[in-house]
Order: C-alpha cells, then sequence, then structure tokens
C-alpha cells in the first residue's frame, strides 16, 4: 500500500508544475491548436459542417496534444526547451495533415479505395519523420507522426493501411537520416526511404489483396513519394533551423569550416589565438566523444570560444612578439582587458548571427574562475586578499551548465598549461591534468555541469593520450644522401620522470580509481 502511494506520489511530481498565467497560456495554445487541427482533418467532410463531430474531433486532437505536452515535459531533449520542441512538433503536424489533406483532394482519393497512386499522401508523414529525426531525434519522431496517422484514422479521411504503411516508413526515414554531417548522409537518408517505402507500400498492397501488378505499382509510387519527400526534407531543413535557432550537425560541420567569416578574421589578427583554439577543439572533441556528449559541438565550441581575443591580439601571450603591454598597465586594469575578451567575443558572435550554443561557450569557457596572474600580482603589491579584491579579479561567468561547456573549459586550461611546460612524459603530464582538474572543481565552476567524477576521470585520460600523440620530442639526422630526417628522441630520464609523477598523479587526493 505504502509503496503504491509513494510511486503515485512520485509520479505526480514529475509532472510540470506551472503558475497560472503560464497553465493559462497552455491551455490557450493547446485548444487553439486542436481547433485548427481538427479542421484540417475533417476537410475531406466539409461541406456539410457538422458540429458535434467537429466538437468530437476537437477534445480528441486536445487529448493528443495533451499527451505530446507531458511527453516533451517527462523526457526533455538535451539542449532544447520543451516549448520549442512543441512548437516544431506542432508546426510538423500541422504541414503533415493538412499537405496530406491537399494531396488527396489532387488525386481525387478517398479512404473507401485503395488505389495504388493512394500511396503518394505518404509524402507529408515520412517528410515529417524526416525533419524530426534530423532535429529532434528518431524516437521523438516515432512518437510525434503517430499522433497524426492516428487521428487521420478515426476520421476517416485515409485509409488506416495506407497510414500504418506512412508510419513505418517515417520510422525508417527518421533514423536513417541521423546523423546528418554531410551530403552523402542526405543520399544514405534518400536511398533508405525510397527502399523502405517501397518495401512496405509491397506489404500492405499485398495484404489488401492485389494482384502481382497492383503490388508493384503500390510500391513505385510509395518510392515517388519517399523521394519526394527526401526533396521536401532538403528545402525546408534550413527553414526550421533558422525559424527554431536550431543547431543540427550540419550547421555545425558548416561553422567549423576555416572559410568562416570569423575564423578567417582570428586567424589573420589573432593566429596565436587561432592555433589555440584548434588545439582546444581536437582536446574537447575526444574528451567529449569518450564520456558521450557531442563532440562535434564541442570543436565548434572550441574554435570561437576565443574569438573576443582579436580587438587586442597584443594583450594575449600566444600572440604577443615583443613588448608586453601589460608592463605598461595596473594589475587591475590589465584583468579588465583580459575579462573583456569574453564580452567582445559575444558581441562578434551576434552580429555574425552565432547559434545560442556558440553564445554559451564564450559567455561560459571562463566562468566565473580567477584571473589568477593578475590577481597576485595586484595582491603582492600590496592589497590584502579579502573577497572583495578577489570578485574584482574574476569572470562575470555564468558557469558552464552543459557538459560540452565544461569540458570546453577543462580543454581551454589544459592546452595552455600544456603548452607551457617543459616537460610532457606522461606521468608529469598527467598530474598536471589532475592539478588543473582539480582546481577547476574547488573553484566551483562544475557545480552547475552535468559532469560526473567518472566523466572528469575518463576526460583526463583523453586529455593525456591527445596530448601525449603531439609531444613527441624529435631529432634530425643526416643520411647518405645529406637530406635530413627525423626520429623520435629517446629520452633515457623518461622512465625515471614516470616514476617520479606517479606519486603526484593523484594531487590532493583526487585519484585515478572510481
Amino acid at each position: 500500500m505504502s509503496n503504491s502511494r509513494i510511486e503515485r506520489t512520485s509520479w505526480w511530481r514529475a509532472l510540470p508544475r506551472w503558475r497560472a498565467p503560464e497553465a493559462l497560456r497552455w491551455t490557450v495554445g493547446i485548444l487553439g491548436s486542436a481547433v485548427v487541427i481538427a479542421l484540417l482533418l475533417l476537410a475531406h467532410a466539409i461541406p456539410p459542417f457538422h458540429a458535434p463531430t467537429f466538437a468530437a474531433a476537437t477534445a480528441l486532437s486536445a487529448l493528443g496534444l495533451a499527451l505530446a505536452v507531458l511527453h516533451v515535459q517527462k523526457y526533455p531533449i538535451e539542449s532544447l526547451t520543451p516549448a520549442t520542441v512543441l512548437r516544431i512538433l506542432l508546426v510538423t503536424s500541422i504541414l503533415a495533415v493538412g499537405g496530406l489533406q491537399i494531396v488527396a483532394k489532387a488525386l481525387s482519393l478517398s479512404s473507401d479505395t485503395l488505389a495504388p497512386t493512394a500511396y503518394l499522401l505518404l509524402t507529408p508523414l515520412i517528410a515529417m519523420g524526416l525533419l524530426i529525426g534530423a532535429l529532434l531525434g528518431p524516437r521523438m519522431a516515432l512518437f510525434s507522426t503517430a499522433l497524426p496517422s492516428l487521428a487521420l484514422g478515426f476520421t476517416g479521411a485515409v485509409d488506416p493501411l495506407i497510414l500504418w504503411t506512412a508510419w513505418l516508413t517515417a520510422g525508417f526515414a527518421a533514423h536513417a537520416v541521423t546523423p546528418l554531417r554531410q551530403r552523402s548522409d542526405v543520399l544514405r537518408a534518400a536511398q533508405i526511404t525510397v527502399v523502405s517505402a517501397a518495401v512496405v507500400a509491397s506489404a500492405s498492397a499485398w495484404y489488401a489483396g492485389g494482384a502481382p501488378a497492383q503490388v508493384a505499382l503500390a510500391a513505385g509510387w510509395a518510392a515517388i513519394a519517399g523521394f519526394v519527400a527526401t526533396c521536401l526534407f532538403w528545402l525546408t531543413i534550413a527553414l526550421f533551423e533558422r525559424a527554431f535557432a536550431l543547431v543540427s550537425d550540419w550547421t555545425l560541420h558548416e561553422l567549423c569550416s576555416p572559410e568562416q567569416p570569423l575564423l578567417s578574421e582570428l586567424l589573420m589578427r589573432a593566429p596565436g589565438t587561432y592555433a589555440h583554439s584548434v588545439m582546444v577543439g581536437n582536446l574537447a572533441e575526444q574528451a567529449a566523444a569518450a564520456i558521450g556528449a557531442n563532440a562535434l559541438l564541442c570543436r565548434t565550441m572550441a574554435y570561437y570560444h576565443d574569438i573576443g581575443k582579436m580587438n587586442r591580439p597584443d594583450f594575449f601571450i600566444e600572440n604577443n612578439r615583443g613588448e608586453n603591454p601589460h608592463e605598461r598597465l595596473s594589475p587591475s586594469l590589465s584583468a579588465r582587458v583580459i575579462e573583456a575578451h569574453v564580452r567582445d567575443g559575444l558581441e562578434l558572435a551576434r552580429m555574425h548571427n552565432m547559434p545560442q550554443p556558440i553564445l554559451d561557450a564564450i559567455e561560459q569557457h571562463h566562468g566565473t574562475s580567477l584571473i589568477t596572474y593578475f590577481f597576485h600580482k595586484a595582491t603582492q603589491a600590496g592589497n590584502e586578499k579579502d573577497p572583495a579584491v578577489e570578485q574584482h579579479y574574476r569572470y562575470a561567468g555564468p558557469r558552464p551548465k552543459t557538459k560540452e561547456t565544461a569540458i570546453l573549459m577543462l580543454a581551454d586550461r589544459v592546452e595552455a598549461a600544456a603548452r607551457t611546460s617543459k616537460k610532457q612524459n606522461p606521468g608529469r603530464l598527467r598530474a598536471l591534468i589532475w592539478e588543473i582538474v582539480q582546481d577547476v572543481r574547488d573553484d566551483g565552476q562544475l557545480d552547475d555541469s552535468e559532469l560526473h567524477f567518472r566523466d572528469l576521470q575518463t576526460i583526463v585520460d583523453s586529455f593525456v593520450t591527445t596530448l601525449g600523440a603531439l609531444s613527441h620530442e624529435r631529432l634530425p639526422y643526416p643520411t647518405e644522401q645529406g637530406e635530413s630526417v627525423l626520429v623520435e628522441a629517446q629520452n633515457p630520464n623518461d622512465e625515471q620522470d614516470d616514476a617520479e609523477a606517479a606519486s603526484a598523479a593523484n594531487p590532493h587526493g583526487f585519484g585515478s580509481d572510481a
């Protein structure tokens, strides 16, 4: 009795808790959308207008939308708000139902007959499956395409066998389009969609008792529907990304191109920062892949996280090749100049219409951490180490909110420290990285992120592997032809250094064992 009571209580607590104005907005939105969907569902039967049927269709549509709201709230999609997900589902559902009714009217099809050309009705629902699969994932695509399919079935707009065929094909298409990173992925998705549509339609026509010729015709028309749906997806995916501020893998690949205006400008004005960003991208991408985070997003964020430095490149050590301009400034003013690269980066990113994850990376990659060098320089000059002084030398934040931005913060610090470290044998490198991670963790910078202790262990291992692969010492020696050949240098002290570093690989009790 008590256990079931606890389960019921936990289930209700998992539901969204809205204040009155927010609940009213959701209610009005659901009812208004239900009216639109009901009109589209009954378009084949109007005129005449039958009020009781319309009311029932509206009620059922509202219940379906309410189920979608609960599903999205209970199983949120990472990096997307429930409101955004629901808007995407609503728009695609309306387009799919409306498009299907338009095709049915244009071909003079009814639910009473199952002609081979009726399989052209698959097109809108397959396109919906492709869009939702690419934007929100295959799991959400299966759920979202089921609702309009069921709704069209209970209103009698389309033969249930056609709807079953459409839902199955949309499911295959949604899985085929994930991931979507390059043109060949679209070609692969188109092939799978066309073939699956033809196969499922053949089975449906066969089940309906069609002759071999009718089965072949059904497969052909379904294949055409799959091809047209893929073309519609290709034409509309960019519009959906822009309208709902979404970032697909395709967009991330485009942003990583060196030909992007911001990256080209960064390379010209701050080449040291550009090289640092590329290296941070390598570190972050490998670490993200190791813990199951979005590796491509991490690499893209790393490329842009320091773009604000190109406004004053000489004030950052990786770009400075002459006199240090900070020698003429007070520690306080130097700290303000360093901190300003975050604000400058945000302004540049907004001017170039960068997506929200890139803005988050720029804003959060330092969190509220201390600008250590100038803080210590100020305290050595006579200022007391009190909280007020320390706060003056901290970044404005906020702290990283996701795994990806937290990985970026760690990769940024590790790359900078590894670049200045003279000895990089694996033992010493691991000790250095653990110390950096521990300092970031003790400072509370990871408190708002989703990283766990085991994730940090995996990230450190990834950093060691990536940096170790890039830190080989090499010596030139002449060949018989007088050419210079590079070979790896063997340091006789490496084994001794590794043994010495082994005891330091667990700084402050932050070990490598789970």
